[in-house]
């Protein structure tokens, strides 16, 4: 056999194509490695992102349920002892017609879609999940709550049986010394209104279904808790990894040090708008512009008006941090009263009249009693629990306060850094 002898530039030339295509498997390869490493990553995600959203569901559903029994039981006990209702708190009675009002503008805690839609309008979110039983499971608990939303609306074992165009008629029948300044029931008439319900068969029969309810509810949270289990359980996501996951995309905020406190933050609520500078001395000023409603009750026409009154205020004061909570205290001495607008053209023009001699005295009368009521609340010591957004532009504030009931009720509060 003749030897074949390659000659340098030959040689040189098959190591380079044998490189190149050696380097280009490799480079296919890894690609495949990282796409392939990035779409389990994807999915992992994905379905951590509908567990949470269906363990919080799950979560402020037993709240609302908590919070239904305990109201259920002071009414039935106000049901069954009519004889003590003009002798019962105001708030037993509060909760009383609270638990049989229907509101249909009311959204439940526990109804939150933006995620759901993912799933149901996204082609996308069962390829990335990856896992066809794990996919149903997630529809399946989206179903679930669908079913008991209906059931609220249209249901008489679950819709509550007090219209707004019942409490509407019943109000009609007040006089003005059954309204307070804020337009609210006195405690008599109340107690009459509560009365009154009870008389209603749609009152009575829902009181008698309580338990039928309460049995789908725990039939409802039992769904939800199993099909999220396996879907833990199908996925292999631990607790610990819910955990990372929470800390990671659904917390992203750091605790709170003085040094990222130091600013000026404004938070704004409808109409009414806060602004804190917290200052590295320890001292706080403390602005607020907002709009009043003062209830006027007039007897000669027999008519409770809600004047409109902008306002705007500030204070001084202290603040300083203890671990996570951010405690305040202004002093009311420093409070001044900025603005101030007793709207009179809300007024009924027969009173303006009447009262013309006088109305300057009784605008005056309302704005010392206002500037009074202002200085007692900023007196208060006020603590919260604070945390700052990763990006350090953000501040919240979490209270957490005991109800009449037993519920704890979290108040949250998010600002913006102005500087």
């Amino acid at each position: 056999m003749k030897k074949i002898t390659l000659t340098t530039w030959w040689t040189n030339f098959l190591t380079g194509v044998l490189a190149t295509a050696i380097g280009v498997g490799l480079t296919f390869g890894v690609n495949n490695l990282v796409e392939r490493n990035r779409q389990k990553q994807a999915q992992r995600q994905a379905a951590m992102m509908a567990i949470y959203d269906i363990d919080e569901m799950a979560r402020k559903f037993e709240i609302c349920k908590t919070r239904e029994d305990a109201f259920y039981h002071v009414a039935m006990y106000l049901f069954s002892h009519q004889e003590e209702l003009m002798t019962t708190s105001m708030d037993s009675l509060w909760m009383a017609s609270e638990y049989l009002h229907y509101d249909p503008a009311t959204t439940p805690e526990w109804v939150d879609e933006s995620t759901e839609k993912v799933f149901t309008t996204s082609m996308d979110a069962m390829t990335n999940i990856g896992d066809i039983t794990f996919y149903r499971n997630v529809q399946e608990c989206y179903h679930l709550r669908r079913d008991l939303l209906n059931r609220f609306a249209q249901s008489a074992t679950f819709r509550k049986p007090v219209t707004d165009e019942f409490i509407t008629a019943f109000r009609k029948t007040l006089s003005s010394s059954d309204i307070n300044h804020v337009g609210m029931m006195e405690h008599d008439a109340l107690a009459r209104f509560v009365q009154l319900m009870f008389r209603q068969p749609e009152v009575v029969l829902y009181l008698q279904k309580f338990h039928t309810r309460n049995n789908e509810f725990d039939r409802f949270s039992a769904q939800i808790h199993l099909l999220n289990q396996e879907n833990k359980f199908i996925m292999n996501i631990s607790d610990a990894d819910m955990k990372r996951y929470i800390e990671t995309y659904v917390n992203k905020v750091v605790p709170a040090t003085e040094k990222l406190i130091v600013g000026t933050w404004e938070s704004v609520r409808g109409p009414k708008t806060t602004t804190w500078e917290f200052r590295k001395d320890g001292t706080a000023t403390y602005n607020v512009s907002t709009e009043m409603q003062l209830s006027l009750v007039f007897e000669e026409e027999n008519i409770n008006v809600a004047v409109l009154t902008p306002l705007s205020f500030t204070a001084e004061g202290r603040w300083e941090l203890w671990t996570d909570t951010l405690v305040i205290q202004l002093d009311s001495a420093t409070t001044q009263l900025l603005s101030y607008d007793f709207n009179l053209g809300t007024l009924p023009k027969s009173f303006i009249e009447s009262k013309k001699d006088s109305i300057d005295i009784m605008v005056e009368q309302h704005k010392q009693g206002l500037f009074q009521f202002i200085k007692q609340t900023v007196s208060r010591a006020e603590g919260h629990k604070t945390s700052v957004s990763k990006t350090g532009n953000m501040m919240f504030w979490e209270d957490q306060h005991t109800l009449p009931w037993g519920e704890i009720q979290s108040d949250k509060l998010q600002f913006t850094k102005k500087d």
